[in-house]
C-alpha cells in the first residue's frame, strides 16, 4: 500500500480516532440505519466543524453522495447479507474483507471531500452541508439532531 501524504494521513487518523469513540460510532450507525444517512458525509461535516472556516462546494457533496450510492452501499448490502452465514468460516472471512473494503472506500470518499474543502464563503459550511444532506435524503433535522450533535456534525 502506498504511503499517504502527511495531510491525508492526519485527516484519516482523525476520522479513525473520532469514529473509534463508542458514542460516535453508535450515533453514526443509528443515523445510517434509522435515517438512511451517509456516515462519510456526516463524519466529514464533524471534521469541518473543527475547522470553522472550511467550506465545500455542493458539487463535491453531490459527487460524494453519488460515489457512496454507487460503490459503498452495494458493498455494505452484500456484507450485511453475508451476516447470516457467519457460522461458515469462509463466508465470515469474506464478510470481514468486504467490511475492510467498504471502510477503505468510505475513507477515499471522505478524503475527496477534504481535498475539495477550502475557505470560500460562497460554499457550504459544516451546518449547511448537514442540512443539505438531510434534505436530499428526506430526513427531518429533528429526527437526527441529537445524534448529529453526538458525532460533532452540529453544535
Amino acid at each position: 500500500m502506498a504511503e499517504q501524504p502527511e495531510e491525508q494521513q492526519a485527516y484519516t487518523t482523525w476520522v479513525y480516532k473520532h469514529y473509534s469513540q463508542d458514542v460516535v460510532q453508535e450515533a453514526c450507525l443509528r443515523l445510517q440505519d434509522d435515517h438512511g444517512l451517509m456516515v462519510p458525509i456526516l463524519l466529514h461535516a464533524a471534521w469541518m466543524a473543527k475547522h470553522p472556516s472550511s467550506r465545500v462546494a455542493q458539487e463535491a457533496l453531490a459527487l460524494a453522495e453519488d460515489q457512496i450510492k454507487e460503490f459503498v452501499m452495494p458493498l455494505r448490502e452484500l456484507r450485511q447479507n453475508l451476516r447470516q452465514h457467519d457460522h461458515d468460516a469462509t463466508k465470515a472471512m469474506m464478510r470481514g474483507r468486504l467490511k475492510k473494503t467498504e471502510i477503505a472506500l468510505e475513507i477515499d470518499v471522505m478524503w475527496a471531500l477534504a481535498r475539495a474543502t477550502h475557505e470560500d464563503d460562497q460554499d457550504l459550511d459544516h451546518g449547511a452541508l448537514v442540512a443539505h444532506h438531510l434534505q436530499k435524503m428526506g430526513c427531518p433535522m429533528a429526527a437526527a439532531e441529537e445524534d448529529l450533535r453526538l458525532i460533532g456534525a452540529l453544535f
